[in-house]
């Protein structure tokens, strides 16, 4: 499959922000936020049944980067998907023979 043809699966946008430490009241800080394509999920299909018991998984968003997020990052999904800002529980990068492809994030 081509680049062109994988990102094709990807007709989302969603934005991550690195988490940056806290400030201090104790609140978390973030980056300037960066755009990827991606796919968003929700449901639990395609969770196995530990993921959705132990992380209380309600989806997964297949991101387009070889730089994975933290689980600490601050994730946001386009209108309309709520809450607009789901905990991302589980960062999961994927490889083929050339290194990272893309990522998959749990989310809560």
């Amino acid at each position: 499959m081509g680049v062109s043809e994988y990102l094709g699966l990807m007709p989302a946008t969603v934005t991550v922000e690195a988490w940056t430490g806290q400030d201090g009241y104790g609140e978390a800080t973030y980056a300037a936020g960066r755009s990827h394509r991606a796919r968003i999920e929700i449901g639990t299909r395609g969770l196995k049944e530990t993921e959705i018991r132990e992380l209380k998984a309600r989806g997964r968003v297949f991101l387009a980067t070889t730089a994975p997020p933290s689980v600490k990052d601050r994730l946001t999904l386009p209108s309309p998907y709520d809450p607009p800002q789901p905990p991302i529980l589980d960062v999961r990068p994927v490889e083929d023979e050339g290194g990272i492809h893309h990522c998959v994030i749990i989310i809560g």
